[in-house]
Parts: C-alpha cells; sequence; structure tokens
C-alpha cells in the first residue's frame, strides 16, 4: 500500500465525498475536498502541490476539468472516479497520462489498487 502526504478529493455528491475520504484516510497524512471542479481547481492552485487527485467529472464545472489539471499539474497522478464513464474517456485518459478511471460504484480493493498502480507500489 502506498503512502501519499497530500489527497486532492472533489465529488458533488456528500456521501461519495466522504466515502471517498474515509477509503483513502489510510494513504494520506492530509486529505482535502472540493464539491465543484472549479473549486478542486482553486485548492490545486491554492493549497498545492498534492500527491493525488481523485475527483469526479460528472459536477459543475468539470467540463474541461481533466486537461486543466493535467495542464497546471503535468506530473499529478488522477483517479476519475466516475457513473457515466463514456467511451470517449479511456483514450483521454492514456493521452493524459496518469490517469485511472473507475466506473461508481466500485470496491475498496479497486480503489486501492488504483491508487497502488499509479504511484508504482
Amino acid at each position: 500500500m502506498s503512502h501519499l502526504e497530500r489527497i486532492a478529493i472533489a465529488d458533488d455528491d456528500p456521501e461519495c465525498l466522504e466515502m471517498l475520504c474515509w477509503a483513502l484516510q489510510r494513504h494520506a497524512a492530509a486529505i482535502h475536498t472540493a464539491t465543484t471542479g472549479g473549486e478542486l481547481l482553486g485548492l490545486l492552485a491554492d493549497r498545492g502541490p498534492f500527491d493525488l487527485v481523485v475527483t469526479d467529472v460528472d459536477m459543475p464545472v468539470a467540463g474541461r476539468l481533466l486537461r486543466e489539471i493535467r495542464a497546471a499539474h503535468p506530473g499529478i497522478p488522477i483517479i476519475v472516479a466516475t457513473g457515466f464513464a463514456t467511451a470517449a474517456m479511456q483514450p483521454e485518459a492514456a493521452r493524459l497520462g496518469r490517469v485511472t478511471v473507475l466506473q461508481k460504484p466500485f470496491g475498496l480493493a479497486k480503489l486501492h489498487d488504483a491508487v497502488d498502480a499509479l504511484l508504482g507500489a
């Protein structure tokens, strides 16, 4: 299991956000949260650097979220946790690099495996 200093988590569903924070607390010394794409971008700019971003993309102000994160933070690994994965998401994730897409609902083991895979554990 990988240990990180800081994780940023964004989801507009309070229950999902709480579950992700609980599930990832053993991976990080600090977890910071956001409820919109815009809030996440502000968090990354103002409170970074972060070791990992976990985000939903189906929330307010999330249209170009992955590209904006990658442009501002080229090396940061990203887990996209979404209930609406599309066929276009996987090629986009591969193109951006260090992005893993998880289709909601997913189990804790799948989330932890994604963290470890992104971090090369």
